[in-house]
């Protein structure tokens, strides 16, 4: 493969750089790593004007375990570029058998998200398209460049004995000056000899790591490390079918009769040279998905309580709270117990749970009792902290607020554009005026609060089938400045996306935020960030409350906002939704890689601390 059809590789694969830094920011075709068979002049053949190794400074790997190798077992190599005079970092690595240098490949490289794994013959090696047979050389190499003179490389050795392997790397320590003179390309080899100890097995986590117990077989799935051909899973001392699928991973089939009580098993891995890993704990437990009723009244007579799981036994007994109730055995799916009227005397959320005989305690299910509402706070609905603004979304936080937990249907509970002022009979009101109701739950409600001219302490009240509640006091002002966060990572990152080189918008965030289900990646200096908060002030033209808003109305003032403490240019300040505020912000050209706090400021009020955006320079 080429190396433009590398670059344009790198890029359909999300790796974006606004520019190509080095000659080679997506990494070399294959063999420069100056290995036997390899260009001798490795990178230098390019990257010209400084003799190989001639930089002043040099290229190291850190082994974990020494200068050896346990056959199949998974190890990450450290590589440690030192130049005084580098502001970026690349690399490529090959494994080469002692038996032969030139194209015996040496175990197999698993590239991270930095990284990707060169064949031979320059096409791609994946999970699913190995290299060819005759071109099985692998060359690991950085898909852009790193900012960071230490990189990590993950290698699994031969899945046996394969004598002595050669570690070849080439390190290029670029001067960043776009240009193909200046860098100093590094090599390095080494020797690993393969242990002759047996290594013994390691169990890093299992899956599921509990189940109901009487529930039906399954299928237990062990990762951790120095796994076998023939490795055995043991449960609680019974050998179980065991498929070997690598040295990191076995799976084994649990026949129901194991699991048949509550109790706890402990997990092992024995492998045929007699060596056994430690026990990992396995979890036999009752587990409830449901109790009936689920909502209780305060002050209402003793209740008959239905609870419905799997894994009871004749000996189970529910608590509410830390309370044993009479409890009578139904079977292995279902318990009955006793509810006293004493225990429903005050509102609150009472957690029931089932213990069983052996002292196991499954799993906890919530249980209401629902009596008038009473409020705790009144706060931003963005950023949870005091001071709220008409127009904009607010929370209550309480007890018994509702009996259930929703938000609006937009498909029948918006009606002519109208928002509902009500959902189950749950209805805000902020000094006397009704709020628009968007979600409703036991301890929360999210509301707009409705346009008012006032501002100040104002009380605040909810209204469910068991009455209204106390006032609360709530402090409206004419701005009320909070961002939405991103639930992850505590509510550490701003609601918001980046604008991409081609038109499109992806989620903000550091890589993973959300798993591996919506792509999510750092800002670079000059971007756009289109964030989103509520409370920003008035607009021009103004916006009704309570009505569905589809268009754009800038604020009045425009707000300031800094980003890692540098002013960052605001392109548009306003109101896109009901009561919802869009921030369209360049980030500023010097801001370094990292997580970087950003504050709106609105007429002298500024918005929460502790939010953030994440940047990367590269």
């Amino acid at each position: 493969m080429k190396r433009r059809d590398k670059i344009l590789a790198a890029i359909v694969g999300l790796v974006l750089s606004g520019a190509l830094i080095f000659a080679y920011a997506t990494g070399p075709d294959p063999r420069y790593t100056g290995a036997p068979g390899d260009d001798p002049l490795a990178c230098t053949f390019c990257h010209t004007g400084t003799p190989l190794n001639g930089g002043g400074g040099n290229v190291a790997v850190n082994f974990p375990n020494g200068l050896f190798y346990s056959p199949g077992v998974r190890q990450t190599f450290t590589i440690v570029i030192t130049d005084s005079l580098a502001k970026l970092y690349g690399f490529q690595m090959t494994a080469r058998l002692e038996s032969d240098l030139v194209k015996g490949q040496a175990g197999d490289f698993t590239p991270d998200t930095h990284q990707y794994v060169l064949c031979d013959n320059a096409s791609f090696k994946t999970a699913t398209r190995p290299c060819a047979a005759n071109a099985q050389v692998q060359f690991i190499e950085h898909n852009s460049t790193y900012s960071t003179n230490t990189i990590s490389v993950l290698w699994t050795p031969p899945a046996t004995n394969a004598g002595n392997v050669h570690i070849y790397v080439a390190a290029n320590a670029a001067n960043g000056d776009g240009d193909f003179t200046g860098d100093h390309i590094y090599t390095a080899e080494y020797v690993l000899v393969p242990q002759t100890t047996p290594t013994k097995p390691a169990i890093s986590s299992i899956t599921p790591a509990s189940v109901a117990a009487g529930s039906a077989g399954f299928t237990l799935t062990i990762a951790g490390s120095g796994f076998v051909s023939g490795s055995v899973v043991n449960f609680n001392g019974t050998a179980l079918p065991t498929t070997f699928v690598n040295s990191n991973t076995l799976t084994a089939s649990v026949t129901a009769d194991l699991i048949a009580k509550t109790g706890t098993a402990t997990v092992t891995v024995a492998n045929p040279d007699g060596t056994a890993s430690d026990g990992v704990n396995f979890s036999i437990i009752s587990i409830i998905t449901s109790v009936s009723p689920n909502v209780v009244v305060a002050g209402s007579a003793g209740q008959k309580l239905t609870v419905t799981g799997a894994g009871f036994s004749s000996g189970c007994m529910v608590n509410f709270n830390a309370t044993a109730l009479q409890t009578t055995f139904g079977s292995g799916l279902s318990l009955t117990a006793t509810l006293p009227a004493s225990m429903l005397v005050t509102p609150g959320m009472a957690t029931i749970t089932v213990v069983n005989p052996d002292g196991s305690v499954s799993n906890s299910v919530g249980l209401l009792v629902f009596g008038k509402p009473s409020i705790t706070a009144v706060v931003n609905g963005a950023s949870f902290q005091p001071g709220i603004q008409s127009g904009s979304w607010s929370t209550v936080f309480g007890t018994s607020l509702s009996a259930t937990a929703r938000t609006w249907n937009p498909d029948t509970e918006i009606i002519n554009g109208k928002l509902p002022t009500s959902l189950d009979g749950v209805k805000v009101t902020v000094n006397n005026k009704t709020a628009f109701v968007y979600y409703i739950s036991p301890t929360q409600i999210n509301f707009q609060a409705p346009d008012d001219t006032k501002t100040g302490n104002v009380n605040v009240t909810v209204t469910n089938s068991n009455g209204t509640s106390d006032a609360a006091v709530a402090h409206l002002q004419d701005e009320a400045p909070g961002f939405f966060m991103f639930d992850p990572q505590g509510r550490k990152y701003v609601a918001g996306l980046v604008a991409n080189p081609n038109g499109t918008l992806t989620f903000l965030g550091p890589p993973g935020l959300f798993g591996t289900d919506t792509i999510t990646r750092p800002a670079k200096p000059g971007e756009i960030l289109e964030l989103f908060g509520t409370g920003f002030g008035a607009t021009n033209p103004p916006v009704t409350s309570g009505q569905v808003f589809t268009s754009a109305a800038p604020t009045v003032t425009t707000p300031t906002v800094t980003i890692g403490g540098l002013r960052a240019t605001v392109q548009f300040a306003g109101i896109t939704g009901a009561g919802l505020y869009q921030l369209n912000v360049v980030v500023p050209l010097n801001l370094s890689t990292g997580d970087q706090a950003i504050v709106l400021t609105a007429t002298g009020l500024k918005t929460q601390d502790g939010a953030f955006v994440t940047v990367s320079s590269k």
